[in-house]
Parts: C-alpha cells; sequence; structure tokens
C-alpha cells in the first residue's frame, strides 16, 4: 500500500476538532489527539480504499493517504466528508453583517457539516441504525467492517474500509444477492432489499 501526502485548503473558517468531535453516523469519538481518522472507499471505485490521517495547520489540511488508488481522488473524497471542498468564505462574512448570523457562527466554531463516504455508506448505516440505539450500530457495523473490509493503520490507531460493503455498484445476480446477504446473517432480509433497491 504507498503512502502519499497531500494538502488541501479549508476554503474558509473550519475548525477539525469539531469535525472530528460532532459524532454523526458511526463515528463517536470521545477525544481528539490533533488527527481525523478516516477509511473508505475511494469515489468511482469499487473495490479501491484508502486510511487517512487528516491534521489541521492554520487554513490548510495536511493529509497522510494509504492507497492503491489515485490519492488526488482520495484527498477529494475527503474535502467532500469534510466539506472544505466549497469556499466557506461567505459565511464568514455574512455573520459580520447580520446578528443572528453572528450567533450561528460563533456557536458553530469552524463547524461545516460532515458527510457520509459514500451514498452506500450512507444507506448501510440506515439499515444497521434502524430500530436500535447508535451505539448498537456502531458496534454492529464495526463487527461487519472487520469482516469485510481492509485493515488500516492510521496514525496508530486500526479503521477498516468496507469495500464489499459499501461500494458495489454492478448488477447481480440473484445468487449473489444472496451469498452477499448471507455475510450478514442476521439482516439478509434487510441487505437483499438494500441491495435490489440499489442495485
Amino acid at each position: 500500500m504507498e503512502r502519499h501526502v497531500l494538502t488541501i485548503p479549508t476554503q474558509g473558517p473550519f475548525n477539525l476538532r469539531r469535525s472530528a468531535l460532532v459524532g454523526f453516523g458511526h463515528r463517536a469519538e470521545s477525544g481528539f489527539d490533533g488527527v481525523m481518522r478516516l477509511a473508505f472507499t475511494v469515489d468511482g471505485t469499487h473495490e479501491q480504499t484508502a486510511g487517512v490521517a487528516v491534521r489541521q495547520d492554520g487554513d490548510e489540511l495536511h493529509l497522510t493517504i494509504q492507497t492503491d488508488a489515485d490519492p488526488q481522488r482520495a484527498a477529494d473524497q475527503v474535502a467532500r466528508v469534510l466539506s472544505v471542498h466549497v469556499d466557506g468564505t461567505g459565511f464568514a462574512d455574512l455573520a459580520r453583517r447580520d446578528p443572528v448570523a453572528t450567533a450561528l457562527y460563533a456557536a458553530a466554531d469552524g463547524l461545516r457539516p460532515p458527510q457520509f463516504y459514500s451514498p452506500y455508506e450512507a444507506a448501510a448505516w440506515s439499515i444497521l441504525s434502524a430500530r436500535r440505539s447508535a451505539a448498537q450500530g456502531r458496534v454492529l457495523r464495526q463487527r461487519v467492517s472487520e469482516q469485510l473490509g481492509t485493515a488500516y493503520d492510521v496514525a496508530g490507531e486500526r479503521h477498516y474500509a468496507s469495500e464489499r460493503l459499501c461500494g458495489e455498484t454492478q448488477p447481480m445476480t440473484d445468487d449473489e444477492f444472496t451469498a452477499r446477504a448471507e455475510a450478514w446473517r442476521p439482516y439478509r432480509m434487510w441487505m437483499t432489499f438494500l441491495a435490489r433497491a440499489l442495485g
């Protein structure tokens, strides 16, 4: 697995710590050591994954990327996930002129809305977290990721990119649907439904 170091701009106020600790989807970090750790299926691929350590230095994010995919594509995906792929300076300008926006801006402290790695990741999370607590959904996702995913050592911690869970975009036969759902034995009806809906 190749390692790359890339830098992307924040394009306006941004607080990596707030993004790392916001707690959305399967993420529930209780502390922040200066690094946000990500592992995902790279956009536009079916089986190529990446593990990324993100560090902030002022208005730049330094990415240490482990991947066999195009590292720029992985960096672009990180920018999208952290919502720094769009220019956020306009919100700061608005906050200087509008008292309501000023209060929102102060409360947000550089937080931008974090995104799921992909629509497939969001769909999988909607099933894993349905009718159970987010904590239970996170445990289930972790177990599935460990069984089906690629392991990365991201800044000293193990993270899993679940390419077989979230990266499939090719049509599957009925037998392939059944085999895929069997890997999710307790949830195979839901997974089969999801796979058919997305296929």
